[in-house]
């Protein structure tokens, strides 16, 4: 015990100013780092460095860093997400930090600390993904009838990106508005149930998500 509260304090003074940090349970640092690696993957992102005590990943920037950020030498920029970590053998502590790179990959590279906010939201997220919330997007298709699963990480419950949602607690998603869907999901608080009707690859079943929920994000689909 005294080892890993000196390796914690070691993180967090090493770590860049607007970094945030995390309590992963039940995750050993390379458990957690291997699920960072297959989640950064599926997002499209390049592994720049994974070792035991810390991850690097670089995404495309956005159209609007390239305007703002890009340069004549190189236009387009990244993001790139450092995570640092500090195990008891059980749970693990996660450093989060976000920067901006400009001409990324050449001698001019140079990073830009993302705000605090933005660290925090990740370390929240992940956080909570981890620990046994329960977070995902979805597409909603009413003209389909159905809304889809997408961006969901976390293999902690039988739902997988890609799933079609046909009904939430007993009523058709085709009877639903986009608010209302919503505002059905965020009705769910903490150790309550929420009943969904999955088609998943033409196999229907019924799903009872409980315990833990962080309402999707709800995306109406473009026709």
């Amino acid at each position: 015990m005294k080892k890993f509260i000196i390796l914690v304090i070691l993180l967090l003074l090493s770590a860049p100013a607007f970094s945030a940090t995390a309590l992963i349970e039940n995750y050993t640092p390379e458990e957690l780092k291997n699920a960072l690696v297959k989640i950064a993957v599926r997002r499209g992102a390049e592994i720049k460095n994974a070792n035991e005590y810390s991850l690097v990943t670089d995404m495309r920037g956005s159209f609007w860093s390239d305007v703002f950020f890009g340069s004549g030498f190189n236009p387009y920029t990244q993001i790139r997400i450092t995570y640092g970590f500090v195990g008891d053998g059980k749970n693990t502590i996660m450093n989060v930090n976000c920067a901006l790179i400009t001409n990324p990959g050449s001698a001019f590279e140079r990073p830009y600390p993302l705000e605090e906010k933005r660290n925090t939201e990740i370390a929240q997220y992940l956080q909570n993904a981890f620990n046994g919330y329960y977070g995902f997007g979805i597409v909603y298709k009413k003209h389909r009838n159905y809304a889809e699963i997408r961006d969901f990480e976390i293999n902690n419950i039988d739902l997988h990106t890609g799933d079609k949602i046909l009904a939430v607690n007993g009523r058709k998603i085709k009877d639903f508005s986009k608010k209302e869907l919503k505002k059905q999901f965020e009705a769910f608080q903490k150790g309550e149930i929420l009943k969904l009707e999955i088609n998943s690859n033409n196999d229907k079943k019924e799903l009872v998500v409980k315990s833990y929920f962080i309402p999707p994000v709800v995306v109406k689909d473009k026709l």
